[in-house]
């Protein structure tokens, strides 16, 4: 398996005449788009149709204490048990969560420097959520899980809770979306391996548009118990209407890999118009379109990955997105 990298490497720079690029049309499935160096890359689904503008979104902060996060941390469909406190915790990239812990050790100076049990919640001013279950930590048998079907249906109902509850839950028009369940991490202990737990993945959409890196998991472990909830949404408000300056065919020629090991060939499945946000411990105040290029990455040992990477589709000032 390749590691994704956190900084892209672009591997389209036209100005370099690296290239022998055409202008496909929505009758070009199948074939190559263009050829890099060492890459090629191929145009498996028709160009979208898009509009002439769409909203840009606000980040709007929830404003909440540590009395409030205890809380919640208490109640449905976390039910954390005991003497539980609650810090702030601000990350380097400007994220800043409210951790709800059964505890925390300082020093003489006021430094954390132990966090005590593995059942924690972190509450993201920006609305992202981090959970670790009671038993997250460590596998050294292989679980009763329960079946695929109730794996989905478990994470249905604790997401059904969270929104009940009210505070960290998108609200419309932003939807949640189940895509699939999968195997979450694994264990191997000499001749045997097992599965820890599954992970039911969802995506965020706003009508009916990708938000990509807004969503998360729901990890069902032994006996249906969730032993981790991760949500990558934020608080998003529409704001004003930006106008899509930029061309599916233009987006094309911006394409490039999110992955250290160059692929050999990335097949493009799907091109949606939708947006794409900052990992949870970046802060963030409004999200732009981007144009989604989804599909498989093949490498020279024979190995597939899938791939998302976006482009932006407005001409505004952008952050680094990868």
């Amino acid at each position: 398996m390749k590691e994704v990298a956190i900084v892209a490497v672009i591997l389209l720079v036209l100005s370099f005449g690296y290239f022998v690029l055409y202008q496909p049309s929505p009758s070009q499935e199948g074939e190559s788009i263009f050829m890099g160096p060492t890459t090629t890359f191929v145009l498996d689904c028709p160009l979208p149709e898009v509009p002439q503008s769409v909203p840009l979104l606000n980040v709007e902060r929830i404003d909440i204490d540590e009395n409030e996060a205890i809380a919640i941390a208490r109640g449905e469909p976390f039910n954390m048990a005991g003497e539980l406190d609650a810090i702030q915790r601000p990350y380097p990239d400007g994220g800043i969560a409210i951790e709800v812990r059964a505890g925390f050790e300082f020093d003489e100076n006021g430094k954390l420097i132990a966090l005590k049990g593995d059942h924690m919640l972190q509450l993201f001013y920006d609305g992202p959520v981090e959970y670790n279950g009671p038993g997250w930590s460590g596998y050294d048998h292989s679980p009763t899980l329960p079946t695929e079907e109730d794996a989905r249906r478990i994470a249905e109902e604790f997401l059904k809770k969270v929104e009940e509850f009210g505070c960290f839950y998108p609200k419309p028009p932003l939807e949640v979306v189940i895509n699939e369940v999968c195997a979450g991490s694994s264990t191997s202990i000499e001749n045997t391996s097992w599965i820890n737990y599954w992970s039911v993945i969802y995506e965020l959409r706003y009508e009916n548009m990708p938000i990509r890196r807004a969503g998360g998991s729901v990890k069902i472990g032994a006996g249906g118990t969730v032993v981790g909830f991760g949500a990558g949404w934020r608080n998003l408000t529409p704001g004003p209407e930006v106008e899509i300056t930029v061309t599916p065919e233009e987006a094309l020629r911006e394409l490039g890999s999110p992955f250290r090991t160059t692929p050999v060939k990335m097949i493009v499945e799907k091109i949606e118009l939708g947006y794409w946000t900052n990992p949870i411990l970046e802060s963030q105040d409004q999200v732009l379109p981007v144009y989604v290029f989804s599909g498989t990455a093949i490498f020279e040992d024979g190995d597939e990955m899938g791939f998302a990477y976006p482009v932006p589709a407005t001409n505004l000032d952008y952050p680094p997105l990868y």
